[in-house]
């Protein structure tokens, strides 16, 4: 599949309210959805002050763990493993017990049906621990029309992996539930070592399945307190930086001539050949033009050219470029630097505010995609072709911050368990008191999250980022029990 296609499928997945992502996922809904707001968490949990040695639990896999080497052929072999004939009726049960309490897993059908996944959770439980994962993608000679292997069959995975620890959670057993969780945030990671915004954001769906078996082991009985372990997960622990790199650079991979028609730094050779890689990207990304036939150049193509070369001249005049200068290039050359330049600035318009906090960049980001969105509409040939090829990340940057989020509120309840041990159950007044472990900040909002306490109870809550929808909020009520 295309990876064009396949970044829309992934991005209607991640931007789902998040109990859809659960039930894509096989993630049990564990909560209730406000109409109009965010999705309501409910969590019981005890009073747990840190484990003595704080540093004890881990979920990533610790050093002493890992293996040189490269992950991607054990993920391979995994996927290869998986179940094949029962596939689909086997991931509806498991679906269905994801969506059961702890306490109540038919423990002798979920470990029946988790045997058919042994061999590949096995493989993955190997990649897991393996220092780096190599995708292999061919890049350079494919931009925009890099074709991914499948990405869905780690969905599969995740679900199986969510299972296998809440099973272990089930049992008592909560170390092997840490290894198994350990398992499935390092695969998210490796995951999204791989070039793209598609990866990455398998990877946040990955990861916010493992949030939900962290909030299993937090709720059981005699589960550890796990303040340290989430504190010790990397911020952001899934990074879109290199996605970035790569989605501004595809068009230079896919016709690298193009990078040097910027610059004006064409020999002849390259002057001639320009036209044709210009109207081929044409073909490719705008269809505004057909491509180069056996008797000549398209008349489409040209016409296009033609509409935009006065204002191709202008903009190299306004860069200093002599008349004479300008009139020597061939009209293509003209266009292209035009459109490239303008190119450059809405991408980078667009692009800078992803290099800062999202609770920095959010605003600033929806007023530059507010203002490229006027362009678009009101000035077609702005760019043209290359503007229509920048990319609207802001909601990927959202989703994978608010991942961040939630592991930061997480380890918020945390926090209160550890205060709530120390005070003989009772529970701080403001999130201020936290000081044996203080409380994260909101990577969303920058600030600290909203704290009321009532009695045995508390809620912990964040606003939905400015112009997003309400459901984008944040709504945990946590009962403290005996």
């Amino acid at each position: 599949m295309n990876r064009t296609c396949i970044l829309a499928a992934v991005v209607l997945l991640a931007g789902a309210p998040l109990s859809a992502q659960r039930a894509a996922l096989g993630v049990a809904p564990h909560s209730r959805r406000v109409k109009e707001g965010p999705e309501v968490k409910r969590l019981t949990v005890r009073p747990a002050a840190a484990p003595e040695a704080a540093l004890d639990y881990q979920l990533l896999p610790p050093v002493l763990d890992e293996t040189a080497g490269d992950a991607l052929g054990l993920y391979h072999t995994a996927i290869d493993r998986l179940p094949a004939g029962d596939g689909a009726e086997l991931r509806t049960k498991l679906v269905e017990w994801s969506a059961a309490p702890v306490e109540k897993l038919p423990r002798a059908k979920v470990q029946e049906a988790l045997a058919k996944y042994e061999t590949a959770l096995g493989q993955v439980a190997l990649a897991a621990r393996r220092q780096r994962c190599d995708w292999g993608y061919p890049v350079p000679s494919q931009g925009y029309n890099l074709i991914l292997p499948s990405l869905g069959k780690y969905r599969d995975i995740a679900r199986a992996l969510q299972l296998d620890a809440r099973l272990h959670i089930a049992a008592g057993e909560h170390d092997e539930a840490i290894r198994t969780l350990q398992t499935g945030y390092a695969m998210a990671r490796h995951l999204a070592e791989g070039p793209t915004v598609i990866n990455a954001l398998v990877g946040v769906a990955v990861a916010a399945a493992m949030d939900r078996a962290v909030v299993d082991l937090m709720e059981a009985p005699e589960g550890p307190n796990l303040y340290w372990a989430l504190a010790q997960l990397p911020r952001p622990i899934i990074d879109l930086r290199r996605a970035w790199q790569y989605e501004a650079s595809c068009l230079y991979q896919r016709y690298p001539l193009l990078a040097k028609a910027r610059k004006g730094k064409l020999t002849p050779g390259q002057e001639a050949r320009l036209r044709e890689e210009f109207a081929k990207a044409v073909a490719e990304f705008g269809n505004d033009a057909r491509r180069e036939s056996a008797n000549g150049p398209s008349a489409t193509f040209t016409i296009a050219v033609m509409r935009v070369y006065p204002r191709g001249k202008k903009h190299l005049a306004a860069k200093g470029y002599t008349p004479g200068q300008i009139e020597a290039m061939p009209v293509a050359t003209v266009v292209a630097m035009y459109s490239l330049d303008r190119y450059h600035h809405w991408r980078d318009e667009l692009f800078k505010w992803h290099v800062l906090p999202y609770w920095q960049a959010h605003e600033r980001m929806q007023r530059a995609q507010a203002a490229f969105a006027s362009v678009k509409a009101n000035d077609p040939a702005e760019g043209w072709p290359f503007t229509r090829l920048v990319p609207a990340l802001g909601r990927a940057y959202f989703l994978s911050t608010r991942l961040n989020r939630q592991l930061a509120a997480l380890q918020t309840i945390e926090a209160v368990r550890i205060y709530a041990a120390d005070h003989a159950g009772k529970l701080p007044d403001s999130l201020a008191d936290l000081t044996a472990a203080p409380a994260p900040i909101d990577p969303v909002t920058g600030k600290a999250f909203e704290y009321k306490v009532e009695a045995n109870a508390f809620t912990l809550t964040a606003p939905a980022p400015t112009g997003n929808p309400a459901k984008d909020g944040t709504l945990y009520e946590v009962t403290i029990r005996p």
